[in-house]
């Protein structure tokens, strides 16, 4: 495998997402606001450090934009790459 370059380097996503399209909005907020409130607690930060791990924390706006434009670079990379599926 090639080394990783700016232009094509992976990116681990781990997110929770909600399975239906119609949840309501408001059970989505209070749950996107009690997540962010614990990302940031002292405790969570270390327990994600101890594992390598570097916690982001996105509203779903900014996660989906995050996912259209992961699709898109590795849809390039892929393209180009003229890989086949297998």
């Amino acid at each position: 495998m090639a080394p990783s370059t700016p232009a094509n380097d992976p990116l681990t996503v781990n997110a929770i997402t909600a399975a239906r399209a119609d949840v309501p909005p408001m059970c989505i907020s209070i749950h996107v606001s009690h997540r962010g409130r614990r990302l940031k607690e002292p405790s969570v930060q270390e327990g994600y450090a101890r594992i390598g791990q570097d916690p982001a924390f996105d509203t779903p706006e900014e996660f989906s934009a995050l996912i259209r434009e992961e699709t898109a670079k590795w849809s390039r990379v892929i393209k180009g790459a003229d890989i086949q599926p297998q």
